[in-house]
């Protein structure tokens, strides 16, 4: 292609477009060099002029374009409804990448199987036999022709296997490494990954074993103490205890739930941080070891455990002449140790000794302490 001479059939040589949606030949594009114009606004996000805009500019200014494109996917697919996948779609259509949609039977009117390219039915309504059905899903993604799978958040996003899976079908699963999930979908696997690598963690006890050893690492690490769930998440499998007399039924009520939520009913002991911050680290990383953060995030504002508000930045981590703590150098640190790819949040403590001392786990219910 020679440049200058007819800038607009050379850009129409390179463009293609469907509809409301701009495509690049070989579906979505990667851009290897940041380019010309690129610009970033106040909160760190990437503005208007996209990839393939500073393309077309360059080409009808009659200079030699300053980026890189090469072709990533064609079609992915993604194993979940909802606004997620309605959000990935949207995401697809601007790189141009074709999006394949998957839905049970309740949701064939959905709106992310009328905004996809494509839609297939992967069952009856019941998650367990569509959207936790990870073989259907490959199968799926095999015969409309795409080269990977987007989990999107729940569902199958954090299952080790389906990853694993998704790989061995010659597709690309777009997240974490099956390695990475198996080793932080433990939280006593993660807390001793965590310890190695110099990421400051709360006291605890992973030993388990029987009721009287239990007893003893409680004694040890002072009450009130945390019984939690290994394998868990969500506020589930999570009991406090206050004193020695409550150990016991919390260890057999935190089993209980953790064996019906997650199917893994086992618990270690975390001293219990009163009034605490939940401030977290969100970290993206890379196949090729290029690991950084987006910033910290305060969670503190909860229900039962669960998130209602996230605030960026923290207020807790505000003022003096260096704001900001040395925790996303934590962050990235374990991220490195966990070899991980994609996103994932780290939750680093203690905060600094000028601010608030302890863990920065889930505030209790009630919503935020400050």
């Amino acid at each position: 292609m020679s440049l200058g001479r007819d800038p607009e059939s050379e850009v129409a040589q390179v463009r293609r477009v469907t509809g409301n949606r701009t495509a690049w030949p070989g579906g979505g594009l990667a851009c290897r060099a940041r380019p010309s114009g690129y610009s970033t606004n106040r909160i760190g996000t990437n503005r208007a002029l996209r990839p393939d805009r500073v393309f077309e500019r360059r080409v009808r200014e009659g200079l030699e374009p300053s980026i890189v494109m090469t072709p990533l996917f064609d079609k992915l697919l993604i194993a979940n409804r909802g606004e997620i996948a309605v959000r990935i779609i949207r995401a697809c259509r601007e790189l141009g990448i074709g999006t394949v949609a998957v839905y049970s039977e309740a949701d064939a009117a959905a709106l992310h199987t009328r905004l996809a390219d494509e839609a297939v039915l992967i069952g009856p309504s019941p998650p367990t036999e569509s959207y936790l059905c990870g073989e259907r899903i490959i199968a799926a993604a095999v015969e409309r022709g795409a080269q990977a799978i987007h989990p999107g958040y729940g569902f199958l996003a954090e299952n080790a296997d389906f990853a694993a899976a998704v790989g061995e079908a010659g597709l690309t699963f777009i997240g974490p490494s099956a390695e990475a999930i198996r080793t932080m979908g433990s939280k006593t696997a993660a807390r001793e990954l965590m310890r190695a690598a110099g990421v400051p963690v709360v006291p605890g006890y992973e030993g388990g074993g029987t009721a009287a050893a239990f007893a003893s690492a409680a004694e040890s690490l002072g009450y009130p103490v945390l019984v939690k769930a290994a394998a868990g998440g969500g506020g589930r499998g999570m009991r406090v205890v206050r004193a020695s007399g409550e150990l016991p039924e919390a260890l057999a009520a935190a089993r209980r739930e953790a064996q019906n939520a997650f199917g893994d009913p086992t618990v270690y002991l975390e001293k219990y941080i009163e009034n605490p911050r939940h401030v977290e680290f969100q970290v993206v990383g890379d196949r090729y070891g290029t690991i950084v953060h987006l910033c910290e995030r305060d969670c503190s504002l909860q229900r039962r455990h669960q998130k209602i508000v996230e605030e960026s930045p923290s207020p807790a981590l505000g003022g003096g002449p260096n704001p900001r703590p040395p925790s996303p150098y934590a962050s990235l640190r374990g991220s490195s140790t966990c070899k991980g790819r994609g996103k994932g949040d780290l939750t680093p403590g203690p905060l600094p000794p000028t601010r608030r001392s302890g863990d920065l786990r889930p505030a209790r219910e009630g919503g935020r302490r400050t």
